[in-house]
Parts: structure tokens; sequence; C-alpha cells
């Protein structure tokens, strides 16, 4: 974990700041709404939500899903059917086999586009999330930025004194 002793906002000084994912996380709330009818007898349920304008523009990356990728491949799937059907009343020979390739089609697709998000889910989406949790807005500036990931000059990382190695080597895989 980075030390946030001395840290202050490189832009205008203040030691005013917070973490991102806590102006995230403190800027969503959830409700729940009984309501019981008198004359009608009736009882309704109300479930809503809401987010915050900072915490929706503080809100931590996104990994890529699946959606796009499949609705495309059934887009693709469908076109090949309609091909199919018109060939079909044409009379042409390659009717039946256009029919076996529209699923084919659109699972070709889905892979074919699901492959590159799927290794940039893997490779860039951690860096992104490693980079918004060490991230900070300033509350005077509206400055981000994030904490230093390197010890300040003067402090030697050590041996604890009065600590077992494997509650140091427990301490070290927590971080």
């Amino acid at each position: 974990m980075t030390d946030l002793v001395g840290l202050r906002c490189p832009r205008c000084g203040s030691d005013d700041f917070r973490a991102l994912s806590l102006l995230h996380s403190q800027g969503r709330s959830q409700s729940i709404g009984f309501l019981h009818g008198g004359a009608t007898h009736g009882t309704a349920v109300g479930i809503g939500s809401s987010q915050t304008d900072l915490s929706k523009q503080v809100a931590p990356p996104r990994e890529y899903g699946l959606g796009l990728s499949i609705l495309c491949g059934i887009l693709i799937g469908i076109c090949v059917l309609f091909v199919a059907a018109m060939s079909i009343g044409a009379g042409s020979p390659v009717a039946g086999y256009l029919l076996y390739a529209a699923p084919i089609a659109g699972v070709v697709t889905v892979v074919m586009l699901h492959l590159p998000r799927r290794k940039w889910n893997r490779t860039e989406f951690p860096k992104l999330m490693a980079e918004w949790r060490t991230s900070f807005l300033c509350m005077r500036c509206a400055t981000r930025f994030r904490a230093a990931t390197q010890r300040p000059q003067g402090i030697k990382a050590g041996p604890l004194p009065g600590v077992r190695v494997s509650e140091r080597e427990a301490i070290r895989r927590f971080r």
C-alpha cells in the first residue's frame, strides 16, 4: 500500500484529496420503498438507485463484454439466412449449404470480434484498474493525480522488529 503521509496535490499543494474509489462508492445509493394502501388495500414496492455526477466521472474502467460481439454474430447469421432464403426461391443449388453456413458465420463473427477484446481485458484492463485504485482527486482544484509508488528517500525497507518470517511473508503477499 502506498504511504499517504505528506502527499499533496501536484497542482495546488492542497492536502484535501479523496481516493477515486471512495468518491465512486460514496456517490451511489440504492433504496427500496414500501407503500401499503388504505382504501384500495393495495401494496406497492419501489426499488431505485441513484448516482451523483462526480461518482460517474470517477467510475472505474470497465471490461469489454460479449454483448456487442454476440449481437453482430446474430446479425451476420440472419443475413446469411436471408441470402439462403433468396437462393432457395431462385432455385440455386448452394441454398442448402448456406443454411448450414449461417450459424457457422455467426459463431466465427463472435469469436473474431471477441478475441481482441479478450486480449485487452487480460492485458490493459488490469493496468487501468491498478492506476484507478491509486488515483486521487483534489477537492480544491479537481485535479486527478496518482500517489507515488516508490518509497520516499531516507526510508529504508527492512525486517520489522519482533515479526516472525511467516508474518512478514504474509504481509508481503497481502500488499
